[in-house]
């Protein structure tokens, strides 16, 4: 490396800010002449142009209880136990039924025994099995 090159490096030194090689994208350019996006389904399917499907929608007791799993929840294993026991419910009890369940599983303090709701919840599935309505 001479004196000159030293004192005067390159400018994009590895930050390019040439366009994403791919035609309507504008994005600056993080690898292989591809943007971030565009390099990452070029190593994923072996083109920069093909986007997959989304995945599944998601369940909606797990996205109700997503933002109350590490404040209420503590950990995956009880909010997994939640949904069943929501899910439980909301199948095989009426509205009553169920809003007798949830406050049956409230502490004095408001909080939610999740394995008490999950108890009532096997309760409610056996009673409607007893009854013939499964």
């Amino acid at each position: 490396m001479t004196a000159d090159e030293r004192m005067n490096p390159p400018q994009n030194c590895g930050n390019s800010v040439t366009p994403c090689s791919v035609d309507s994208c504008q994005r600056q350019v993080k690898a292989k002449g591809l943007c971030e996006k565009h390099y990452r389904r070029m190593r994923r399917t072996g083109d920069p142009n093909q986007v997959r499907k989304p995945g599944p929608a998601p369940d909606p007791y797990r996205a109700q209880v997503r933002g109350l799993q590490y404040s209420d929840f503590g950990c995956e294993r009880t909010m997994q136990t939640y949904v069943a026991a929501m899910a439980m419910l909301g199948a095989f009890a009426d509205h009553d039924a169920f809003a007798a369940a949830l406050a049956a599983a409230t502490r004095p303090n408001g909080s939610l025994n999740v394995s008490k709701l999950r108890r009532l919840a096997d309760a409610a599935l056996m009673g409607a099995i007893e009854d013939g309505r499964i």
